[in-house]
């Protein structure tokens, strides 16, 4: 589940932003 991985590393980068 490597999407799974990928939604979690773009919720981090906009929550960063």
């Amino acid at each position: 589940m490597q999407k799974a991985r990928d939604v979690e590393q773009k919720k981090e980068e906009i929550k960063d932003k």
